[in-house]
């Protein structure tokens, strides 16, 4: 059985996405689709669309 744990990533009340690390060791970041509608980019790279 694998294990993964999240955590949820909010800004001012809002939920952006959601932070997982498996494992593995590995870490994953996903926007929610609430965030991607009416959001802005908070990544690295901020250049990116978030569409």
């Amino acid at each position: 059985m694998r294990n993964i744990e999240k955590a949820d990533v909010m800004a001012s009340g809002r939920l952006v996405g959601t932070m997982a690390l498996t494992d593995r060791g590995l870490t994953a970041f996903e926007y929610s689709p609430q965030w991607i509608e009416s959001g802005f980019p908070i990544s690295v790279n901020s250049a990116r669309k978030l569409n």
